[in-house]
Parts: C-alpha cells; sequence; structure tokens
C-alpha cells in the first residue's frame, strides 16, 4: 500500500534569487505545505538533482508515493528524471507535468543562440514531447501558451502568498524593476524614462536582478537615483510606489504571465506594465496598475511620473491592489489544492 504523499519534481535549484523558475518552485512548495500534504521533494542543481534522483530510484522511493507533480524548466529533464518518470508510468502513479516555456518553439530565441543556448533548446524539445507522452494531467501557465503548444492542458497562473498582512512603509519616490533584463526586455525603455523624469522630480530606483545580468545594464550604473542588486522582491525594505513589468513586443511576450506580477500584488505594489496580452488583460480587470507601449520611454515617463506625483489616482490603484490581494483563488495553496484535486481520480484508476 503506497503512502499518501505526492512526489514533487522540482527541476531547479530553489535557493536561487531572482530567478522565475525556482521562485516559483519555492512558492508551490509552500502551497503544498500550506496545506499540510505530506510530500517528497527532489530539486536543486542539476549535477545535484542528478545524484538525488537516482538514489531515489535505487531507494525505490516510488513505492512510497500515490502521486506526482513535476515542475519542469526551459533547459529540458535530466536522463535521471526522464528515468523515474517512464518508472512512475509503469507503476500507474499519475503525473502532472507543468511545462512553464515555449521559447525554442519561436526562431527570435535561436538566432545568434550560441551552443548552449541550442544544446538547451533541443533538451527543451525532447522533454516536451516526452511530458506529452508521459503525463496524466498538464499544466501551462495560460491559455495562450497551450494553444501555441497546441496540446490538452489546463491553466496552472502564477499566485501569491496567503494574504499577508504588510507592516512596511511606503516610499512615495521609489519604483520597483524585479526579474530578468535579457533581450526580451524593455528594460532600456524603462531607464531612459526615468532618466526624463529624474530630471523634474526626485526619484529612485531599484533593480533586483541576476548578479551576473548586472552587466547588461553597466552603462545605467553610474545614475545617482539607480541602484542594482541581487535580491528578491520579498526582501525589500520600503515599497515602492509602482513595481514594473517590462517586456519588448515580441510574439511570446504575449504568452507570458511573470510570477512577480502576483508578488507585486502580494505586496500590495500597483503595477506599471508594457501591452503585452495576458499582463494587460489580469491588469486591467483589476484595475491595479497601468498599461505603457512597450518600447516608448515616453510612455513610461508618464505613467511613472503619475504614479508619483497623483495622490488621488495612486491611493486608488492601491485600494484595487488590496481587494485583488484578498481574492483567496489566487493564493498558491489554491494551486497546490488544484493540482491534487486534478490527481485524485487519476490515482483512483490507477489503483482498480
Amino acid at each position: 500500500m503506497k503512502d499518501d504523499k505526492i512526489l514533487l519534481l522540482l527541476m531547479d535549484d530553489l535557493n536561487k534569487k531572482n530567478t522565475a523558475p525556482s521562485r516559483r518552485m519555492k512558492f508551490i512548495l509552500d502551497g503544498f505545505n500550506k496545506i499540510k500534504k505530506n510530500n517528497v521533494v527532489l530539486s536543486g542543481t542539476r549535477k545535484g538533482r542528478f545524484k538525488s534522483v537516482l538514489k531515489f530510484i535505487c531507494a525505490k522511493g516510488y513505492n512510497n508515493v500515490s502521486e506526482a507533480y513535476v515542475e519542469s524548466t526551459n533547459s529540458g529533464m535530466l536522463i535521471s528524471e526522464f528515468i523515474l518518470l517512464i518508472i512512475l508510468k509503469l507503476k500507474k502513479i499519475p503525473i502532472a507535468i507543468y511545462i512553464r516555456d515555449a521559447y525554442p518553439k519561436y526562431l527570435y530565441y535561436w538566432k545568434k543562440a550560441n551552443i548552449k543556448v541550442i544544446i538547451s533548446n533541443l533538451f527543451w524539445f525532447m522533454s516536451y514531447y516526452s511530458y506529452r507522452l508521459l503525463a496524466d494531467q498538464l499544466y501551462c501557465p495560460t491559455r495562450k501558451m497551450i494553444d501555441v503548444l497546441k496540446i490538452k492542458a489546463k491553466t496552472l497562473p502564477p499566485a501569491m502568498n496567503d494574504n499577508e498582512k504588510i507592516v512596511k512603509k511606503r516610499c512615495d519616490n521609489l519604483i520597483l524593476y524585479s526579474g530578468g533584463i535579457g533581450k526580451q526586455y524593455d528594460i532600456d525603455s524603462f531607464l531612459l524614462g526615468c532618466k526624463k523624469l529624474s530630471s523634474e522630480i526626485d526619484i529612485k530606483v531599484k533593480i533586483f536582478c541576476r548578479k551576473y545580468e548586472t552587466n547588461l545594464i553597466k552603462s545605467w550604473l553610474r545614475e545617482k537615483w539607480l541602484t542594482v542588486e541581487n535580491r528578491t522582491i520579498e526582501s525589500i525594505e520600503c515599497l515602492p510606489v509602482a513595481g514594473i513589468i517590462a517586456l519588448k513586443k515580441l510574439p511570446y511576450s504575449d504568452l507570458a504571465f511573470p510570477t512577480k506580477l502576483l508578488s507585486y500584488i502580494g505586496l500590495e505594489i500597483p503595477i506599471i506594465a508594457s501591452d503585452n496580452f495576458t499582463i494587460e488583460k489580469i491588469i486591467n480587470k483589476h484595475k491595479v496598475g497601468c498599461i505603457v507601449q512597450a518600447e516608448n520611454p515616453n510612455e513610461y515617463y508618464k505613467a511613472i511620473k503619475m504614479m508619483i506625483t497623483n495622490e488621488e489616482k495612486k491611493t486608488k490603484l492601491i485600494g484595487n491592489v488590496r481587494k485583488m490581494k484578498m481574492d483567496s483563488s489566487m493564493y498558491w495553496s489554491q494551486r497546490a489544492k488544484t493540482i491534487l484535486t486534478d490527481l485524485q481520480p487519476l490515482k483512483e484508476v490507477g489503483n482498480k
């Protein structure tokens, strides 16, 4: 008789800072812990995960779980993880898999790609077709991505931590950008808008990104109003008047539902975001921020100025953010419950 435990195969190092996959995986794990669901977790660096998964297989740990949930990465799975999924399938243990990215489906992400990126893209395709064969339930962050991948799947978008009381003060001239600053991000347009505004009023801009990405904006580091750090959104001491989501107008951008969107909401931070389909739809539905035209510095300038100087508008947006934050259907614990609910009938079939 199997224990009523869920195997959580989280394909990243949960100790990483400011990487979307590891942040989401930490949050989903917290969601399972919140509902007190017994779980077995396999995660870590690629090398560490390879060893821990092999050890799990050799110890026949799969005999002690009744279901499995997998959070994939865009670099594809390891051979040890592939073997584990085959064993779970043969043992009739239901498997739910979350496909987080579809970058390799777009030619843009192959152009000028180095050998490391090419190999990663090829691994993604191999993993993607394996997931389709092995999963009993597939998930994607958005309906748009499901349509692009042309698969039978459900949406499992990002969420936020259960309604937590915010005791941090708000800094009336602080703007926060948290996340990647690679070529698909509209970081230069955002910073050009900030530079224009800095000549009119006193502003402070914080960027939280991965350490190695700092070199991508080294020409901006001399600006006195800008601070760049390797930190998470949750570690900020003083709440900004707005959180920025800046993506260039690329085909993939319309599929995106960044984890940081709801992290901003959970911290009661209104949002300024570029005009990408899924993000724009959510922000307009809940009236929790404003949308700017991507790759237009003047649009960022006007939106940030409004957030800092228009007290009435800012107060209204913060009120809407707090209202959205109260929606328990958007909590990570609810995402965990959804996964368990979807797996339950599959467990019953497997036990027959």
